[in-house]
């Protein structure tokens, strides 16, 4: 994955650098699995930090609608 690292711009080296930051930070959920291939757990540790990343905007905006509507 270095050499992948290597290969993007500084800018995009500071998102992946984070995703990747994302996934050691669950590294213990990945090594529960019965057979931990290391992309995957790459992968889902990243989605799982993205989707609450998500939820965490989807109630972000609600409580703005919420402040607009009033």
């Amino acid at each position: 994955m270095n050499y992948y690292r290597r290969g993007l711009r500084p800018k995009e080296r500071a998102i992946f650098d984070q995703m990747m930051n994302f996934a050691r930070a669950r590294s213990d959920a990945g090594s529960l699995s019965t057979r931990p291939i290391l992309s995957e757990v790459v992968f889902m540790s990243i989605l799982v930090a993205q989707q609450s990343a998500i939820e965490d905007l989807k109630k972000e905006i609600s409580k703005l609608k919420k402040i607009t509507i009033e």
